[in-house]
């Protein structure tokens, strides 16, 4: 089994089910960025991510850009992905 580390301070340390840092449990989200078109696309894909984070308690987040207001600064999707992350 692979060893899993979170990075604290200066240096790298195991991380368990249940890291707690400063009475706070970490936890470890995954995300895409992705408009509806390239979420559709890529589908099969994102399931396989997100069973992966399941069976190891992640957390994972599809963003969508898809916001109107991003969509009308600009065309082109690495500034929109820009934008919503922004927002």
């Amino acid at each position: 089994m692979m060893q899993k580390f979170v990075l604290m301070a200066d240096r790298f340390t195991p991380l368990q089910e249940s890291t707690i840092l400063n009475n706070r449990t970490l936890s470890v989200h995954m995300m895409a960025i992705a408009d509806a078109n390239f979420a559709r696309k890529y589908r099969p894909i994102f399931e396989k991510i997100e069973q992966y984070a399941r069976r190891h308690g992640y957390k994972w987040h599809v963003i969508g850009t898809d916001s109107e207001n991003c969509t009308k600064l600009h065309a082109d999707f690495i500034f929109r992905k820009h934008c919503m992350v922004a927002e």
